[in-house]
């Protein structure tokens, strides 16, 4: 059943119940729907998993009516991909969960990498040019073949999924389970699908083919067992001694799970989604019950696995759910980006390189401050702080809360405060003053590396860093709190982000587009005519606007109050940005360059509602600009000096002489960034 856009507006039952859960890619060639897009939905006759489907449904698919993190959804096809599928295929009922399993992407509700999406239609395009060329006997030429064959990659992922599941040697999907014993040989069947090399099966002899013998049957001692997988299914098994680990470049599109030390007897275990392996689990008894929580996925190999690092809880980040690893002061480093939930502990953290790019994924904007720290070509981050304070909570069950802080120091006074900031307000109840202590220092002469997890629903953040100075025995030294900086800020009643930029020698201005309403503006990028980059506000790299040229000495900001919003992503009392320009737009009648005009009845000026107002600000001094759950704070200031809490820190901290001492030996080092309440934890790693 089509809908039409007026359909869209509507709140009846019939609406809710055909295009409430539907899925957000084609069962059959996973590509994404596009909004208002017809789509196939197969329906259950009685609304049970195995049922017989009945005649398919058409209905239109919108994003916006997609819940976030769905877990399970109604199968949804494109209508010219069930056209393509063989007849049979559809006839005797095989549209159905098993071939769903094959092709979907899991974790369901996690989405899959920019990197993997675009290595995937290259290999589909590839193959269908040369596939046409072929039948053509080359009377095509091969950039005409390639032209063709980008409009066809749906079409031949279909092709693909299809001679697969109608091949008359495919084993059925179930469950597969090996005993690993000493003196007992294992080896490894692998398939090709969609261009990638994935596990088949597991057998103790060998069966010729494309195959590898995975464990030698002299082989006796413990072994490290590495699983390298896709969202489709695993791509090898690889074992290795010692704390040997295998060679493999880095890349976002696959990821680990680690067995470090395995000894004799062990388990395998196994899924088969009846052309590949889906998942693979080590376990030391065949009895043992199955984990409430699946194994750890690294994003890259812990450098030791003698003493394997281990975050203290399941990561839960609303995307990967995975260990996500990041080289600080790796050589080209142009800045770092993180993500700041409406909570304490960071959940992403970035490093970007000179001249490579960055698509960030649109589930994780809502609700979320991306920040982004612009470094200087010779920059480097030394020291890592950690600040503690204890606030009151809102529940009384919970008088108090601990919050703990990472802040990163760099070598020309930039401070990157990693979770929220407080003002003295807020410790007027409390027990005590934030405490601020050196935990550690990087290594100057080569990258450190930091593994880092998180849980998005219990605000925790796990860090280690592989090879790091460790202060011996660091002493916690009490500072007073930092006052707020400006009467705008002093409003703030939550938690904030404070970002601040100096303003004498910009020359371009790159405003920073909402990601969810292009109009609003939501950070600044600042370019200095010596080429080095500030920010305030927030920035994603990927939504930047067009770059503005300085042209005069004086920067307006055009911003409209939405006291009566009822936009989710802009709370009430939150004013937003839509216009940054050079010239004074008082003087055009409101015609300014780059102003967005929006028409309606809202629009009138006697109803008070998103009228515009100017901010001027003089290129001197600095720019100040804090974020909170429901509010923006833009203030300019003469002193170009910011008043961030790690200057008064250090500068207490160089008064009573606070070199501390340090370990000179490089070492692991392992804590928790978090949000504890009293009552709930009592053991925090420092």
């Amino acid at each position: 059943m089509d809908r039409d856009p007026e359909a869209r507006e509507s709140d009846s039952e019939e609406y809710y119940d055909i295009c409430y859960d539907l899925s957000q890619t084609c069962g059959l060639c996973r590509f994404s729907f596009e909004d208002g897009e017809s789509v196939i939905v197969f329906v259950d006759e009685n609304d049970e998993p195995g049922c017989a489907y009945l005649e398919p449904q058409r209905s239109t698919w919108w994003f916006e009516d997609q819940r976030e993190g769905i877990f399970a959804a109604a199968d949804t096809y494109h209508p010219m991909c069930v056209d393509l599928v063989a007849p049979d295929i559809v006839a005797f009922q095989k549209m159905g969960p098993d071939i769903i399993a094959m092709t979907g992407h899991k974790p369901t509700n996690q989405c899959v990498p920019a990197c993997y999406t675009r290595r995937r239609r290259q290999w589909l395009e590839r193959t269908f040019s040369d596939n046409l060329s072929q039948a053509l006997c080359g009377r095509l030429p091969s950039d005409i073949c390639w032209n063709i064959a980008s409009y066809c990659a749906k079409e031949r992922a279909v092709q693909v999924v299809q001679s697969l599941w109608a091949s008359s040697d495919r084993a059925q999907p179930g469950r597969i389970s090996m005993t690993c014993q000493p003196r007992t040989g294992l080896w490894v069947q692998y398939t090709r699908f969609e261009g990638n090399r994935y596990i088949k099966s597991f057998s103790y002899t060998s069966r010729g083919g494309d195959e590898v013998k995975l464990i030698a049957k002299e082989q006796t001692g413990p072994l490290n067992i590495f699983v390298r997988h896709t969202h489709l299914g695993v791509l090898d098994i690889i074992t290795t001694g010692n704390n040997n680990k295998p060679s493999f470049s880095e890349e976002g599109w696959y990821w680990w799970t680690i067995y470090p030390q395995q000894m004799f007897p062990f388990y395998l275990g196994a899924k088969f989604d009846g052309i590949k392996i889906r998942s693979i689990n080590i376990s030391a008894s065949i009895f043992s019950p199955p984990p409430c929580a699946p194994a750890t996925r690294w994003s890259a190999i812990p450098s030791s696995l003698i003493q394997m690092p281990q975050p203290p809880f399941a990561p839960m980040d609303k995307r990967t759910g995975m260990v996500q690893a990041v080289d600080l002061n790796k050589p080209g480093t142009s800045g770092y980006s993180f993500c700041l939930p409406s909570c304490e502990a960071f959940y992403k953290f970035f490093a970007h390189e000179s001249g490579t790019s960055l698509t960030y994924s649109r589930d994780l904007f809502d609700r979320t401050w991306w920040i982004y720290v612009p470094m200087k070509r010779d920059e480097r981050i030394i020291e890592i702080w950690m600040r503690k304070c204890e606030l009151p909570y809102e529940r009384p069950r919970f008088p108090e809360v601990l919050h703990k802080t990472l802040i990163l120091v760099t070598d020309q006074g930039k401070h990157v405060v990693l979770g929220n900031q407080f003002d003295s307000k807020a410790f007027s109840n409390s027990k005590s003053l934030p405490t601020y202590k050196m935990i550690a220092k990087l290594p100057q002469d080569r990258p450190c590396r930091m593994l880092y997890a998180t849980n998005f629903w219990s605000s925790r953040t796990w860090c280690h860093f592989e090879e790091i100075y460790v202060s011996e025995n660091p002493e916690s030294r009490i500072f007073p709190s930092i006052s707020p900086w400006s009467p705008e800020i002093q409003a703030f009643n939550e938690p904030y982000y404070y970002t601040s930029a100096k303003l004498d020698g910009v020359s371009e201005v790159t405003p920073c587009l909402d990601w969810n309403h292009c109009d609003a503006i939501v950070g600044l990028l600042l370019t200095y005519t010596d080429r080095r980059q500030a920010s305030v506000g927030q920035i994603l790299l990927d939504h930047l606007g067009a770059p503005q040229t300085v042209t005069s000495e004086t920067m307006w900001l055009g911003y409209r109050e939405a006291e009566d919003s009822t936009d989710s992503h802009h709370p009430p009392g939150r004013p937003r940005i839509h216009w940054v320009g050079f010239t004074d737009p008082t003087l055009h009648s409101g015609n300014a360059r780059g102003f967005v005009e929006e028409t309606g009845e809202e629009d009138k000026p006697d109803q008070g509602d998103n009228l515009t107002k100017y901010m001027m600000v003089p290129l001197r001094g600095r720019l100040d600009w804090a974020i909170s759950e429901s509010a923006y704070c833009w203030s300019h200031h003469d002193n170009d000096e910011p008043e961030d809490e790690m200057r008064s820190v250090l500068h207490h901290n160089s008064l009573s002489g606070g070199a501390q001492q340090l370990d000179p030996v490089l070492q692991p080092l392992s804590f928790q960034q978090c949000m504890i309440r009293e009552g709930i934890e009592h053991q925090t790693q420092a």
